[in-house]
């Protein structure tokens, strides 16, 4: 069933856990994340970034990730990610999105403010939950990332309301910038925020290091899924292809299996 992003991260919150936020960048990943969703009874966050609007346009994947979130089993909040455009977001919330994450970090202070209370109007106006960023990560066009300053960020959080932070603290979204974890800072901005962490980059980070984050007050993982990509170009080199249609389930069945993995890190298990 279709839920908001606050109530997911409360309860992950009480069970001492995260929960994953997953990338749809295709039907059979999302597929994929669902069906595993379900069958291990948890609670999921599903992602439409921005990033990929130009392979993966909302206007196609934002209603069917809406749609499945309502019809599965468990809770799900359909979330809007990496997103700087009121228009778009105004798009997402439309289709019915429950959360929405501001990615304003790389924008001047006063910038970034004006933006970020912008953004959070049009959440609360749909009545979605909002994450930001403070301090930048990297990694997505071979930016190089941002530590977060604690004290710009409390003077942010006076002029800006959201429900969940995404710091920089030595994760970045490109494995070759991945570096060790802050974990003292992780821990600072979590007692002074009293806010639900969220770690971007997870994908590229071993077990332990998420594990530990977690401890430090982290609620919600982004984690990209790049499974089957090799199992799909071992197909095409040894099958003959008829159709994309015939390569569906190489794709699902490997998501699923990474997906579950991250899961379990996730739940502390």
């Amino acid at each position: 069933m279709i839920q908001k992003l606050n109530p997911i991260l409360e309860e992950a919150a009480r069970k001492n856990r995260a929960v994953g936020a997953f990338t749809a960048t295709s039907f059979e990943i999302l597929r994929a994340i669902i069906e595993v969703a379900e069958k291990r009874g948890e609670p999921v966050i599903i992602k439409h970034s921005a990033t990929f609007e130009d392979e993966v346009p909302l206007k196609y994947m934002g209603p069917v990730i809406v749609e499945l979130a309502k019809k599965a089993k468990i809770d799900v909040c359909p979330m809007l990610d990496h997103c700087k455009d009121a228009d778009y977001i105004k798009q997402g919330l439309k289709m019915g999105f429950t959360a929405v994450m501001y990615d304003g970090a790389d924008l001047p202070f006063e910038e970034n403010v004006k933006k970020g209370k912008e953004i959070v109007d049009l959440a609360k106006s749909a009545d979605a939950n909002i994450e930001a960023s403070f301090g930048f990560v990297g990694g997505h066009k071979s930016e190089k990332s941002t530590i977060t300053d604690v004290e710009q960020l409390m003077k942010y959080l006076n002029e800006v309301d959201i429900d969940a932070l995404a710091p920089s603290v030595g994760n970045s979204h490109s494995a070759t910038e991945q570096k060790e974890l802050n974990y003292n800072l992780l821990k600072e901005i979590s007692e002074k925020t009293n806010l639900p962490l969220v770690l971007h980059g997870a994908g590229n980070l071993p077990k332990d290091a998420i594990r530990k984050a977690i401890e430090c007050g982290v609620r919600k993982i982004n984690y990209f899924s790049n499974a089957g990509i090799k199992e799909i170009q071992d197909y095409i080199a040894t099958t003959k292809v008829f159709s994309f249609a015939s390569m569906t389930n190489i794709v699902v069945n490997a998501v699923a299996k990474d997906i579950d993995e991250a899961m379990a890190v996730f739940s502390m298990k």
